[in-house]
This record gives C-alpha cells, structure tokens and sequence, in this order.
C-alpha cells in the first residue's frame, strides 16, 4: 500500500544545527524506504516564534489547494497545533517528551491531544499524561548503519583528545536546565577523589555520525535530567556500546534492563550516581547495548507508525 504523508515538524537536521532531531530525518527515511511519499514542512523555530503562525497559515493554504496527502504526521505539540488548520487529512501527533511533561509546553500539548486522530508517545508515562487511551507508544528507532561505534583509541586519536583520561558525555546544551548539567558537574567532582583526571566531554547539535565518534572516545554517560521522554541519545549511546549510568526517568529503565555494565538510580542522588559510575570507570569496559536495542531500528519504528496511519484513515 502506497502512502502519501504531509510532515509538519518543528525539529530537522540542517545544515546550521546537524543535530537537530535526528531521529525525525531517520523516520522520514524508513518511511521511504517502505514506499511512503512524505513532504516535509519544517518550522524554523530558531527564526521567530511567528513561525509557528506562517506554518498554521501554510496549512490553511493546503486546506484549499490540495496535495491530496493521506495523512498530516506532526512533530511535537506546537507542531500539531498548527497542522491542525488543514481539515482535509486526519492528523497523528507524535509527542517528543516536555510537549506532554513539561509546563507550559505541557499543557499546550495536552490540550492539543483530544484532537488529533492519533497519537504517538515515546513512553507509557507519556501516553496517560496524553489522556488518550488509543495512543500508541512507538519510540524512535535508530539508524544502525549510520551509529557506528570504532575502537575507543582511534576515536580519541581523531578527536585529538587525551589517550588515557576518563571521560564523561554530556551530549546537550548545557543551558537546558531540565538535563541537569550541574548535577553532572557535581556526581564528576564527587569522582574526581578517585579519577583526578575525570573530564566531562560536551558536544551537542551536531551529526549523528560525528556524535557516534565522540560517544565511543567516552567511558560513560551520565543522565541526570528532570525528565525524559525516550532520549534518543541513549539509544545512540547503546548503539555504541558505551555504558549509561542514569536517573530513573521515561523509558531508560526498561532500555538498559539486563545491559552490563550500565545502571539506574531512583533519584537525582549526586552520592548513588557516583557511586553506581565508580565500577564502570575502574574496568572501563564497554556495554552489549547495540545487541538489546538491534530489534528496534529506524525500519521497525517506521513499520508501526505506518500501521497507525492504517488506523487512523481506515485503509487496510
């Protein structure tokens, strides 16, 4: 069965902010690869909040010139607000994590919910924050031909970095307040008594590619967020076997469940992350999260949001 898809998105890879949602582009392109013809209309956020309107106009304007699309597939709660100014085509709503648990974002995209015709949640914490019972919970996959690990001392020796320094990723922007940069600065201080030379390695908005080779220069990563849907950077970080050591937060309890030489704290306890990073900083040994996360690739996501679109429009 052939699809036509309009996406409407607010995050994509371009060419001044290569690491803007990812996942989204892999979807686009598994999506085609099944034989979908998906348009893609990008919101440029970092412009001007009116983008948001001009996208809202745009939909108003296919509204009475027909694309003939199948289905609307949004990106995110503003994202979904705005596709809904066409009427033609039934709209699903993928939800990315503070558009459902964060604050004004939150309340946005939940009242955005009720009136899509379908929802995607990374998470089931995500999918009864929506209120919709029908939701489907279909965390992004990953492109495993593009997250490549290479052995840890070629990466440094690419990289330039230091050969024999342990070191900690930090794969955002660090005025995100809800990552917690400063918990993460603390849990490395509070290491520092046994690693002096522990270092935390900061590198965010750039390719996917370029990520994967800086994940496999790293010993671990470190999650101490507020909050979290499903962060796709710990599937890359799985992809690359390099260890986690995280909160309990969204799904990365049930990722990392039986992967070695990762773990999950209940809370943001500066003591028990340090404490649950020590043994992996000492062996410095890499994890078996590419063989748990294999199954769920960028082809396996794209196939159940093409059986939701089957849903929402009725076609079999």
């Amino acid at each position: 069965m052939s699809w036509k898809v309009l996406l409407v998105t607010n995050q994509y890879p371009t060419a001044e902010h290569p690491g803007d949602a990812p996942c989204i582009q892999d979807q686009v392109e598994a999506l085609r690869d099944l034989g979908a013809e998906v348009d893609v209309v990008v919101i440029d956020r970092f412009r001007s909040p009116w983008s948001y309107l001009t996208c809202a106009l745009h939909m108003l304007w296919r509204n009475l010139r027909w694309g003939g699309h199948d289905v609307v597939h949004a990106f995110y709660g503003y994202a979904g607000l705005a596709a809904l100014f066409q009427r033609r085509a039934p709209v699903v709503l993928t939800y990315r994590g503070s558009d459902l648990l964060g604050g004004v974002d939150g309340r946005i995209g939940r009242a955005v919910a009720p009136r899509v015709a379908g929802v995607v949640t990374m998470t089931e914490e995500m999918k009864e924050r929506s209120g919709r019972p029908d939701a489907r919970v279909i965390p992004f996959g990953i492109d495993l031909d593009r997250v490549r690990s290479v052995p840890t001392e070629e990466a440094r020796r690419r990289l330039g970095l230091d050969a024999t320094a342990p070191l900690v990723l930090f794969p955002y922007d660090r005025r995100r307040q809800v990552k917690r940069f400063d918990l993460i600065e603390e849990v490395v201080e509070r290491l520092r008594d046994e690693f002096p030379t522990l270092r935390i390695l900061e590198v965010f908005d750039r390719p996917q590619e370029e990520l994967a080779l800086h994940m496999s220069a790293c010993d671990l990563f470190l999650i101490a967020s507020d909050y979290e849907g499903s962060p796709l950077a710990v599937r890359e970080a799985m992809a690359v076997n390099l260890p986690v050591v995280s909160v309990s937060v969204g799904d990365v309890p049930d990722l990392l469940e039986g992967v070695q030489n990762s773990a999950v704290v209940a809370s943001q306890d500066v003591e028990a992350l340090a404490e649950a990073s020590r043994p992996i900083l000492r062996h410095r040994a890499r994890s078996a999260g590419r063989e748990r996360i294999a199954e769920f690739d960028a082809t396996w996501s794209a196939r159940e949001v093409l059986s939701l679109y089957e849903e929402v429009t009725g076609r079999v």
